[in-house]
């Protein structure tokens, strides 16, 4: 969103003679009016979580993949890796894409890239689980190149993992048979790639996790950011501050209500 608001200054302070820092007109402004940006993540903080179950439905969609209309195994296993590491490092988009083996040991995966110029979000350093480690040791086994995330003999570009990752979008439904992704919804519970990141760390928090745990798996440089944009109050999980809520309901009352009924009629 910083960014976002330089961007707005600046074009103000170019087109319409604004003064970034003052806010206020040098010269004749253009049609009368301030250009605006709308900051969708700011005011729209996405919430949609993805349970279990839709998860692996997820995963098994990447099964039916094609390419040309006929099937490839090599898209089906690239989309699934991309879709299992989003799901156990709550790794963003843009960190799996330029992802690298040299960057991947036995033990952890380091999606900080030092080749990348420019102030960027913080990425973190994360552990492999035992679950992701087969998938990843079997995509280093048939890899031709050094990224992680490859298609035909090369890395894999947005608008290309974009493309493919709506078709497995719009193919995710539920047991009702109704469609995840709704383009009608708000953008804050429309379902994206990015939710996978939001399901990762709401599960982590759900597990009791500690906060700043949970913040520092994410790469967040402060716990503040992981409580406002990425912990959301889930009523389906929240059986245990609920019940906590209404320990008293199970304690003996004191005297039942017919008593106190007696106390009333014996003071009048």
């Amino acid at each position: 969103n910083k960014e976002v608001r330089t961007l707005s200054a600046s074009l103000n302070y170019a087109k319409l003679g604004v003064d970034p820092i003052l806010k206020t007109p040098k010269a004749q402004k253009l049609n009368g009016e301030i250009i605006t940006f709308v900051s969708y993540c700011e005011d729209n903080i996405r919430t949609f979580v993805l349970e279990d179950d839709l998860c692996l439905q997820l995963i098994e969609r990447c099964s039916d993949l094609t390419y040309h209309t006929k099937p490839n195994l090599q898209l089906q296993n690239t989309m699934r890796l991309a879709i299992l590491i989003a799901l156990t490092t709550s790794a963003r988009k843009s960190s799996i894409l330029d992802l690298t083996w040299d960057r991947v040991n036995d033990f952890s995966i380091d999606f900080r890239n030092v080749e990348l110029k420019g102030k960027r979000k913080k990425r973190p350093h994360n552990a492999i689980s035992a679950d992701l480690r087969p998938y990843l040791d079997k995509a280093r086994a048939d890899a031709k190149t050094n990224y992680v995330i490859e298609f035909e003999g090369k890395n894999m570009k947005c608008g290309q993992f974009d493309s493919f990752w709506r078709i497995l979008r719009d193919a995710l439904i539920y047991d009702d048979g109704s469609p995840v992704y709704d383009a009608t919804k708000p953008l804050s519970e429309r379902f994206c790639f990015h939710s996978l990141r939001h399901t990762c760390l709401t599960k982590l928090r759900r597990s009791s996790m500690h906060i700043s745990k949970v913040s520092d798996f994410a790469g967040h440089s402060s716990t503040q950011i992981t409580e406002r944009v990425y912990l959301h109050a889930d009523p389906a999980h929240q059986k245990e501050e609920a019940n906590i809520a209404s320990t008293f309901l199970r304690k003996k009352p004191r005297y039942d209500h017919n008593y106190r009924n007696d106390r009333n009629s014996n003071a009048v």
